[in-house]
């Protein structure tokens, strides 16, 4: 008898507890079927948040026992001269221009596959979304490749151009900040965000447009009085999606390919935490920087939302 065969009377024996079918008995068996979701969120999601909020009042090596040291790790976090002061004025920059940039040209790839009078549109979106079924990791060693100073073919290109001095992408602190944001462009939310534009897009009906042109209405001035208003939900949903996963993904791009350097320049607090935790062994003022990153990303899915009522329209 298999695996699956020999638990299947057992099962079927569990959901038989409350027999005969009473109320009480049929609550017995929905709590058994939701028991692998509750289990699973207590374990690996519920438990440590909240381990992580009582860590962040602790001093903590990952050897001994916490010692608990109040708001200590909050007060240095915070406390004049400190790195973290970079490293949050870094996160902010990358956030904001990261979020800007690819849902900015996510919508506008979605709008060229809906294009009809632009062929090979289909095959562009194609190699656009291709990094949302390749890992992240993988991506980011071939942006390594690409960039390299002396081995990259993007320096190559240029001094086939006739650039005697090529930059150093990856080394240069005034480059490499906007080197890690315009690389967002390619990452894997991007490519699902243009997916979700594109579905949105689709919906519009063409009837609107068809009028605005009888009336004089140019593309730009379609765009912008009937496409952006009819598309508004989505819009607000992909911004406050991309800025979570720029502040909570950006692990996976910095770290490959800068490890938070030259300096700490490309520190985002993503990095600062592993390094905290896992370098420098400072488990506590690490989970301190979690909660403050966790109130980051909800001040900003909110503010998103209370300013979202001026501009997004939702259908009656």
């Amino acid at each position: 008898m298999s695996v699956r065969g020999a638990s299947a009377p057992l099962f079927f024996f569990l959901l038989q507890v409350g027999s005969p079918v009473t109320r009480s008995g049929e609550s017995r068996k929905a709590y058994l079927f939701v028991l692998p979701w509750i289990l699973g969120f207590v374990l690996f999601t519920g438990g440590p948040i909240l381990a992580t909020i009582v860590l962040s009042f602790t001093k903590w090596d990952l050897i001994g026992f916490p010692n608990w040291i109040g708001l200590g790790n909050y007060a240095r976090l915070f406390r004049q001269g400190s790195e973290f002061w970079i490293v949050l004025k870094f996160t902010a920059f990358y956030t904001v221009f990261s979020v800007a940039i690819s849902v900015g040209w996510a919508l506008f790839e979605a709008a060229l596959l809906n294009a009809r009078n632009i062929r090979g549109t289909s095959l562009f979106g194609f190699f656009y979304f291709i990094p949302a079924v390749v890992p992240m990791v993988a991506l980011t060693f071939a942006f390594q490749l690409i960039l390299h100073k002396e081995l990259g073919i993007l320096n190559y290109v240029l001094s086939l151009l006739g650039l005697r001095e090529t930059p150093n992408w990856l080394v240069d602190p005034k480059l490499v900040v906007w080197v890690v944001v315009a690389l967002n462009i390619y990452t894997f939310y991007a490519g699902q965000m243009m997916l979700i534009f594109d579905s949105a897009l689709k919906e519009v009906p063409r009837e609107l447009y068809e009028a605005a042109e009888i009336d004089g209405a140019g593309r730009f001035t379609q765009f912008l009085k009937i496409t952006l208003p009819a598309i508004s939900p989505i819009l607000l949903f992909n911004l406050v999606t991309a800025t979570i996963s720029s502040l909570n993904t950006s692990f996976t791009l910095l770290y490959p390919l800068t490890a938070g350097g030259p300096g700490k320049v490309t520190q985002a607090i993503s990095l600062d935490i592993y390094h905290n935790a896992f370098k420098t062994f400072r488990v506590g003022y690490a989970c301190a920087e979690s909660i403050i990153l966790f109130g980051i990303a909800a001040l900003a899915s909110l503010l998103m939302f209370v300013l979202s009522k001026r501009w997004v329209y939702y259908e009656v």
